[in-house]
Parts: C-alpha cells; structure tokens; sequence
C-alpha cells in the first residue's frame, strides 16, 4: 500500500519522495521490515540505485498488516528503519489507507486499517521511539467511489487520491 501512495505521488506531479520504479515491495507487511525481515534487500537495491544512504534525509514508514496487529513488530519495524539510515534521518509513519464508514480491507481484518492508524500516532506520541519520527498523516480511500481495486488497494482513480494526499503533506 506504501507503493500505491508513492505511485499515486508520481503520477500527481511530486518529486520530493522517491520513485517507487521497480522498488517491488508489494505484498511486504510489517512481519517482512522488522529486525531480521526478508524485505531489506529490496530497500538496499533500491537505496544503491539512487546512490546510496547519504541521500536519504527521511523516508516513509507505512504500518501495513494482515491480521497481525502487533505493537511489538511494529517497534521491531522501526528499529530496523533506524539500521538502515543514517542517524538523523527523519523517519514519517503512517497506517494503512483509512475507507469509508462501514468498510473493511478484508487483508487487514476486521478493524485492522483503523489500527494501523491509531497505532502510527500513539508510536509518534511515545517519546522513547519518537526521535526524528512524526505521523505525517491519514491517507484515504473510498471504495464506494471506485478508489479501490479489490477493497484495500488504489485503484486508478485511487492512487490519484492518494497522490494527492501526499502532495499536500510533501508538496512537489
């Protein structure tokens, strides 16, 4: 979901954040990111294309799951960012896309979305893990409107809308 928020910021005209071209991450969750997860070389091939640490100044962290919410894999999730950048990288966290009153990603549960949310500002808030980290904010989707592609990703229309979104946290 992380790449269809940097897809979406692409196609709206943004620059600030990287390109998710050929980034791969699909279907990694928070399990994949954390301390010891398989998804790390995915982000070193990716941080090497683009010449390497010193040019990464912040990142986005977005809090992905399928039915496991876990507080602790989350702070394992953020610990591992932190390994992998220089210090003093701002570190941006997020939840998953938030729907429309009544719907249900169905690859995060029942109540997952809402969770991942609610869990992105209570780590912002908590001052032993909150150095160089701030919630940057609710992403949206509204499935009634044709946003989503199967009920939890961006649809075309979708990834517009949260392109948008980013634009207005980012800018260009």
């Amino acid at each position: 979901m992380a790449d269809n928020i940097g897809q979406g910021y692409g196609q709206v005209g943004g620059k600030i954040m990287w390109t998710n071209s050929g980034y791969g991450t699909g279907a990694q969750v928070v399990e994949n990111w954390m301390v010891g997860g398989n998804a790390w070389s995915i982000y070193a091939t990716k941080l090497a294309a683009m010449g390497g640490i010193d040019k990464v100044k912040a990142i986005m962290v977005q809090i992905c799951v399928l039915s496991t919410h876990s507080d602790a894999n989350v702070r394992s999730m953020i610990t591992a960012v932190r390994s992998h950048v220089n210090p003093g990288t701002h570190i941006y966290i997020v939840g998953q896309p938030q729907y429309e009153a009544g719907h249900t990603c169905s690859l995060a549960g029942t109540g997952g979305a809402e969770w991942t949310d609610t869990e992105a500002q209570a780590i912002a808030k908590d001052s032993t893990v909150n150095q160089d980290l701030t919630y940057l904010g609710t992403f949206n989707l509204d499935t009634t409107k044709g946003e989503s592609s199967d009920g939890c990703h961006a649809s075309a229309s979708g990834l517009t809308r949260l392109g948008n979104e980013a634009k207005a946290f980012w800018g260009n």
